[in-house]
């Protein structure tokens, strides 16, 4: 998981290098980018719920 203060990001195919050996984030930019905004839709969607603990 990224946070904040942690930037780190990696994309790997887990079907093709199971043991995450290449790194696809540089080859793959649009489809790191799609999931670094999804991520921050499902953090942001996580503090709007009601239900949430707080």
């Amino acid at each position: 998981m990224i946070t904040a203060q942690q930037e780190t990001a990696a994309l790997y195919n887990l079907h093709e290098d199971p043991l995450e050996l290449f790194n696809l984030l540089e080859s793959h930019p649009d489809r790191v980018s799609n999931l670094k905004q999804r991520h921050q839709q499902h953090l942001a969607d996580i503090a709007r719920d009601p239900l949430r603990p707080r």
